[in-house]
């Protein structure tokens, strides 16, 4: 939940509000607000202010200090920056800062919940925490809309995550990990505490844990080193999922940004409130798919393939129908949300225990930098040709869905480790017996 109210707080805190330049001292002193005051007021900015651009006055000069409508975000961060114009790309690189922060800690707890879990399990603790983090967008959205104040926002967001630090002290180390570094006290310990939470300490389920000691030093007898072509294969897997992750991230973005000012008829907060509640369909819907016989790999290039086709619809329709233009758009919400879902239990699954941290961390590190691409390219590109990014990115994600027919389906198949590597080693043990 963090994660959400974290990434989301760029949404509001550093929010581009409508602006406009202020009106000169010799005009009219100390100008403060944007509405009108009377009709004196209302004359001299129409005729100070130019009509074709909000960045100039009449006279074509560049204005260097605004006054912004606080009437739907509050005071934001951008207005005390004076993050707009020619300094708009500058919001970008909060963007960035908050994007680093907010999804690489998230990808490392989404990693160690599901390996805190058995294999059977894998798919619901993902999307109880992708759920999760659908709360924190919504906590983020009426925080923002009851404090309208970017740091009031910023030090709720401090105070949640500075409690969060004292209770991820409390949460244990993947067992996963411990039994592939071989850390067999330490995993021993975490069990038996798993045990005792579940009331399982007089079963046989320590004797299977003694067995499965004895059985991996006989493993680690028999196992060879990896052969060419398994390096080769897990190279192309790592390329695959550092694509798979920038592409959904992209759109992720591209569309969930996009819904705070979608529409000046809507709220921004009530936008980001029912794109939450739709993004949380789309990780249910998402988890009911992959357990199917869809499975993990065409579950997500189904939702990838619908974002597709939501994104290029877009650009023909935001101008003359703006509400469907909505409704699209929180499909387009829901759709890459499903996508985003599948691919947190697919990729991972792909990797043996060894280097599923890499591989993770790989995964992670593409999806920032399709995250931070987002809002730059849009404020590079402007309104003039912001319609050119839809049209790329559905062609890009045209070209994901075709090289993901090249990795195989993961469902059914043991988190623990790679199945194509215990095959192997089943067989070197039959040869040694």
């Amino acid at each position: 939940m963090g994660g959400g109210m974290h990434a989301y707080y760029y949404i509001f805190g550093v929010a581009e509000p409508t602006f406009r330049c202020r009106l000169p001292l010799n005009i009219w002193p100390d100008e403060d607000k944007y509405q009108f005051i009377n009709n004196t007021h209302q004359l001299l900015i129409e005729t100070w202010i130019s009509s074709t651009s909000k960045c100039d006055t009449i006279n074509g000069s560049k204005c260097t200090d605004f006054v912004y409508d606080r009437s739907v975000f509050g005071r934001t961060f951008t207005e005390d920056a004076n993050f707009v114009c020619t300094n708009a790309v500058k919001r970008t690189w909060l963007a960035t800062v908050f994007q680093i922060g907010a999804i690489s800690a998230y990808g490392l707890v989404f990693l160690l919940l599901m390996e805190l879990t058995s294999s059977s399990h894998t798919s619901f603790a993902g999307n109880l925490a992708l759920i999760a983090y659908t709360f924190g967008e919504i906590v983020a959205a009426l925080f923002a809309y009851g404090a309208r104040n970017w740091l009031n926002h910023k030090w709720f967001n401090s105070g949640y995550i500075g409690l969060m630090l004292f209770y991820l002290y409390f949460v244990p180390e993947s067992p996963y990990w411990l039994f592939n570094k071989k850390k067999y006290a330490q995993l021993e310990v975490c069990l038996r505490n798993i045990a005792k939470i579940n009331k399982r300490e007089n079963t046989e389920w320590f004797q299977l844990y003694r067995q499965l000691i004895q059985d991996s030093s006989i493993q680690m007898k028999t196992t060879i080193k990896p052969k060419k072509k398994n390096i080769r294969r897990i190279l192309i897997r790592l390329c695959i999922s550092g694509l798979i992750a920038f592409v959904t991230m992209l759109l992720y973005i591209k569309i969930s940004y996009g819904l705070g000012a979608m529409n000046k008829n809507l709220s921004p907060h009530w936008s980001i409130v029912i794109g939450a509640i739709v993004e949380g369909i789309g990780y249910i819907s998402a988890s009911f798919l992959i357990t199917t016989r869809l499975g993990r790999k065409y579950t997500l290039m189904v939702f990838a393939l619908f974002t597709s086709l939501y994104v290029l619809t877009i650009p023909f329709i935001k101008e003359n129908y703006p509400i469907v233009t909505i409704v699209i758009s929180q499909m387009g919400k829901l759709t890459i949300s499903g996508a985003v879902s599948a691919s947190w239990v697919y990729v991972p699954e792909l990797f043996p225990t060894s280097i599923r941290g890499l591989s993770n961390s790989i995964f992670v590190f593409t999806g920032r930098l399709g995250a931070i691409l987002a809002p730059i390219v849009d404020a590079a590109l402007g309104d003039k040709y912001i319609k050119l990014t839809f049209y790329i990115y559905s062609r890009i994600t045209f070209i994901m869905i075709g090289i993901v027919t090249l990795l195989p389906e993961t469902r059914n198949r043991s988190f623990n480790d790679d199945n194509e590597n215990n095959n192997r080693i089943a067989a070197e043990q039959s040869e040694v017996q």
